[in-house]
Formats: C-alpha cells, sequence, structure tokens
C-alpha cells in the first residue's frame, strides 16, 4: 500500500469507495488537516461539509444526511466526537440505527506528546461499547485501517473507527 498513517489508509479507502458510491459525505468538525482529509476535499468538494468546531452539529447533520439515504462519515478528534456529542452519538444514531459512520482520531495515548492530555483518548470505546448496535472497529496499523474504513462502510449502521 505504501501508506503509514492510519488516517491516510482510512481516507484512501473512502476515497476509492466514493468513486462508485454518491452516497458517500465526509462530515469534518474542524478535522480536515487533522483527518488527512483535502484529497477527499478536492475530489467531491460537493460531498465534503466542514461544519467548524461543532462535533454536536456535527453528529446531528450525519444523522439527518442519513434519514435522507445518504452514507455520512463524520471525522473528529476521538474524545472530542465521543465525549462532546455523545449524547446526539446515543441519541440520534444508536437508538435509531442510523447508517452513520463515525472515525476518531488520536485514539489511545500516542496523540498527546504532541498535543498534550487534551488529546489523548481513551474513555472513547467505553462510551460507545455501553450504546446498542455500535459497532467498533480498532486497527492497529495502515494496512488494517484500510480494510477497516471498507467494512465500516459495507455495514449498514452506526459504525465507530478507532484511529490511532
Amino acid at each position: 500500500m505504501g501508506v503509514k498513517s492510519t488516517r491516510e489508509a482510512a481516507v484512501r479507502a473512502l476515497l476509492e469507495l466514493a468513486e462508485v458510491d454518491r452516497r458517500i459525505v465526509v462530515v469534518s468538525p474542524d478535522a480536515m488537516l487533522a483527518g488527512r482529509l483535502l484529497p477527499f476535499r478536492d475530489r467531491f468538494p460537493d460531498r465534503f461539509l466542514e461544519i467548524g468546531i461543532a462535533e454536536q452539529a456535527s453528529v446531528d447533520i450525519a444523522a439527518g444526511l442519513a434519514t435522507a439515504g445518504l452514507t455520512p462519515v463524520v471525522v473528529s478528534y476521538a474524545g472530542f466526537l465521543t465525549m462532546r456529542a455523545c449524547e446526539m452519538i446515543r441519541t440520534f444514531v444508536a437508538y435509531p440505527r442510523l447508517n452513520v459512520k463515525l472515525i476518531g482520531l488520536n485514539g489511545g495515548m500516542l496523540g498527546g506528546e504532541r498535543e498534550g492530555v487534551t488529546h489523548q483518548f481513551y474513555e472513547d470505546v467505553g462510551i460507545l461499547r455501553a450504546m446498542p448496535g455500535v459497532a467498533i472497529l480498532t486497527p492497529a496499523d495502515a494496512g488494517q485501517a484500510y480494510q477497516a474504513a471498507k467494512a465500516m462502510m459495507a455495514y449498514d449502521g452506526p459504525v465507530y473507527l478507532r484511529l490511532g
């Protein structure tokens, strides 16, 4: 594959899938650079929504898109997504089993060496495990992240892809 970053590998899978599935939409709460989403934004500008620092609104928007038959993928830091938007994920995605995909960045402890303890996330999996019907994928490397992103998109229902 030639890619070492789990983020770049996951985006590569999304790009490939979006070429043949026009329902795929990426929603970014100010995570375009962190999520390595520039290639998606450049290739599919009409299917890329930059919301700004608003994780709750991003999940709500994704839920709305899913009810309209689209397949939204929300990409943000793991803790910001699962903690700030916890109620939205539970109430508007998990309970109705909407086809919303969530990608959490900096899962685990490694992100904090650059950005501090506010960017070290270990609670995310525990939070989402308590929600009914949310599948959780935790790939170990870029090759697994690529395959996990493809599996996530093939699954009908809410999925959380945790990237380190």
